[in-house]
């Protein structure tokens, strides 16, 4: 997995390898308008929720400043009550994974290396079985 800067809603950069510390990454390429997206979030929270603390969560946001602004994601936090953390880009996610597909959910081990991705819904137990698969690979 390259190195890529993400921002925090606050603006502030930070590199791909400053969130991961060392520990699997599953990053959840979303936007508030999008119904798949809408529908795996509660699974998503809970997962953030149980292994927050071994692997680390990205949820990037498909910020395009019209159809998704900070106003818009801010509401949508809001109305969801959603707790992970939320970064944007510059489109480098998408280019790199040449995907435009919403959601896109990307799995990478505790090296650095990809373990598996998904375009569009994940079921929770396809998200459970990938989250504990990071836990185990050696």
């Amino acid at each position: 997995m390259p190195n890529l800067p993400f921002f925090t809603l606050d603006g502030e950069e930070i590199l791909f390898e400053d969130i991961r510390k060392g520990k699997p990454v599953v990053i959840n390429y979303f936007a508030s308008w999008c119904p798949p997206c809408k529908e795996e979030l509660p699974h998503f929270q809970r997962a953030f929720d149980e292994y927050g603390d071994r692997i680390s969560f990205i949820f990037l946001n498909a910020m395009d400043g019209q159809r998704e602004t900070k106003a818009t994601l801010e509401t949508f936090v809001k109305q969801t009550n959603f707790t992970g953390p939320i970064y944007t880009d510059e489109g480098l996610f998408g280019y790199v994974f040449q995907t435009n597909s919403l959601p896109t959910t990307v799995f990478v081990n505790a090296d650095g290396t990809l373990a598996n991705g998904y375009l569009g819904y994940v079921s929770e137990s396809v998200l459970i079985e990938n989250l504990e698969a990071l836990l185990t690979q050696e």
